[in-house]
């Protein structure tokens, strides 16, 4: 029997989830969680929080709508992914994939901590599909209206996910 945890991050969507679609197509048994990052709410050294008050209230609803199925954990999701692994013999994460820095050296920081376990990762969160716009994220300008209008031009929408009939 294979155990897998479904780690929640930015994207806490149920339906339309990709990480999750999959995780359930290919495992037997499914543990969900959500970590929180103390981290995200630190000042930066540029002058403000990395997560507003706004963020928190969103990730605050969105977590009470999901916490009947869902393991929180309050520290950070090294020690917390560490102790599911073991607590309940984890084989494998489904997570979506992520892009910056912070959030890519949370990952390494975890895979380095958790080697036995294999990662699947999803991207999720964004109008566009990162593989179908036509510039690599590294190169994504920062104003939002030059992005727009290139991915536009140039991309097509992804259909929704197709969920199973039970």
């Amino acid at each position: 029997m294979k155990t897998v945890l479904v780690w929640f991050k930015n994207d806490l969507r149920l339906h339309d989830n990709e990480a999750l679609k999959e995780a359930i197509q290919e495992c037997d048994e499914l543990i969900f969680c959500y970590a929180i990052e103390k981290s995200n709410f630190k000042k930066l050294d540029i002058g403000f929080r990395k997560c507003d008050i706004n963020r928190l209230k969103f990730m605050q609803q969105s977590v009470v709508d999901l916490q009947t199925h869902l393991l929180i954990g309050s520290d950070s999701a090294v020690q917390f992914l560490s102790e599911l692994v073991e607590k309940y013999d984890i084989s494998d994460f489904y997570a979506e994939d992520e892009y910056a820095s912070g959030e890519l050296d949370l990952i390494r920081r975890i895979q380095e901590k958790l080697p036995e376990v294999k990662f699947h990762f999803y991207w999720g969160k964004t109008l566009y599909h990162k593989d179908d716009i036509p510039f690599s994220i590294s190169k994504i300008t920062l104003s939002s209206k030059a992005y727009r209008i290139l991915a536009g031009k140039e991309s097509e929408f992804r259909k929704t996910l197709k969920h199973r009939q039970n």
